[in-house]
């Protein structure tokens, strides 16, 4: 599970008590940040996060 997370989003902490919460199941996560607020993460993030994930597979 990749997290794209900012900030300024006001559910931030909620997405850090779900990435505890799969810590605690094993589940590979990783949490990843960038500047904005309440707003969808640039597409350079999202790329990254796929990279990221696609790297687990090999």
């Amino acid at each position: 599970m990749a997290f794209l997370a900012s900030a300024g989003d006001p559910n931030y902490r909620l997405m850090h008590d779900d990435l505890r919460f799969l810590n605690e199941c094993q589940w590979q996560t990783r949490w990843m940040t960038f500047d904005g607020g309440h707003v969808m993460a640039p597409l350079v993030e999202y790329q990254k996060a796929v990279l990221w994930i696609q790297s687990l597979w090999k």
